[in-house]
């Protein structure tokens, strides 16, 4: 397997995961609400599984990955505060005045919780790794610090569900993505062990595994574990970043396909924050993917609508979003505010 730019195949794989989760908003806004009872395709319904067992995780593993690549050889001092101001401009800032804009313009109370999520999974991480950098832990040791708060901090947080604030702030939901976080982070470091050495041999063992839990998951166990979510999401996030970091045919990343995943990943968060706002109210595709199942025969031109129509919407929306963000660069004080960007 060849290895593509490090950089470009990071935005490939942000682009991969907010693609998804693009579909994913489509076909829970626009197909089930008009399909009840479980009646929804079957191919769509498992599309919808798939991507709802990894797509996030990938996020919050790609953004461990990315903090240890982009830190500096030495901590400087004030290390945790100047990391904390950034992320509350970078994340929080889009945080709360997105949310503004959304009750203002739309009525709608809806709390951005990926990025709270993730600016609350910085400030813990920040904390515990610049502790253990002034001790000179081992990463062993450093990521067993990070093992053993999570599991505090998991039940601290759990009792704190179903409650305003937590709804809000998402401290429990950012506790329970922490692990991939860290999982990241940890990759990036002992990625070099195996790189180009065991990738075929890792990639076999973790498509076996994700089937099998996934199956377990979804269809052998009626009432699975929460915890059964982490070996699934990783073992996914271990197949789609072989698949687009490690490509079989060297010139497959100037494919057309590669070129667009790294231009969404590049504007992952402004996907992330307008996309919605193009899926809303649009159920005749849905109906359309209805009506194009039978189940007494599933033909392959069925299954072939059922992937192509949650495609094609989300497809509008992730350029429309584009779109937007073009438009509102021509002023710096909305980049700021909606984006947590400057473009200057």
């Amino acid at each position: 397997m060849n290895s593509i730019n490090r950089l470009e195949h990071i935005d490939v794989l942000k682009g991969v995961a907010i693609f998804l989760m693009v579909v994913g908003h489509f076909l829970s806004n626009n197909l089930f609400p008009i399909t009840p009872n479980g009646n929804e395709p079957y191919a769509v319904r498992f599309i919808f599984h798939i991507i709802y067992s990894f797509h996030m995780p990938l996020l919050f593993f790609l953004s461990g990955y990315l903090f240890v690549a982009n830190e500096p050889p030495q901590l400087p001092e004030h290390y945790i505060g100047k990391t904390v101001y950034k992320k509350t401009m970078s994340l929080m800032m889009p945080w709360l005045s997105n949310m503004v804009v959304l009750y203002a313009l739309f009525h709608i109370f809806h709390p951005l919780w990926f990025l709270s999520s993730l600016f609350w999974i910085t400030v813990v991480f920040v904390s515990l790794h610049y502790l253990a950098q002034r001790q000179s832990l081992a990463l062993w040791k450093e990521l067993l610090i990070h093992i053993l708060v999570f599991a505090l901090l998991f039940v601290v947080t759990h009792f704190v569900t179903k409650t305003r604030a937590d709804y809000i702030f998402t401290f429990h939901r950012a506790m329970k993505s922490y692990p991939y976080f860290v999982a990241g982070y940890a990759f990036f470091h002992y990625e070099k062990y195996f790189k180009n050495k065991f990738n075929n041999l890792i990639f076999t063992i973790a498509a076996l595994s994700y089937g099998w839990l996934f199956y377990l998951e979804n269809y052998a166990i009626s009432d699975p574990h929460e915890l059964l979510a982490y070996p699934i999401a990783l073992s996914a996030i271990i197949i789609v970043y072989f698949a687009f970091t490690y490509p079989q045919s060297p010139t497959t990343h100037h494919s057309v396909i590669y070129r667009q995943l790294a231009l969404f990943g590049r504007h992952s968060l402004t996907i992330y924050l307008f996309s919605s706002i193009f899926l809303i109210d649009c159920p005749y595709v849905g109906q359309l993917l209805h009506l194009s199942y039978s189940w007494d025969s599933l033909h392959l031109t069925c299954i072939t609508m059922q992937i192509l129509l949650p495609l094609l919407p989300a497809l509008v929306a992730a350029y429309c979003s584009i779109a937007v963000q073009n438009i509102f660069r021509h002023s710096k004080l909305l980049n700021l505010l909606l984006f947590g960007k400057r473009w200057w």
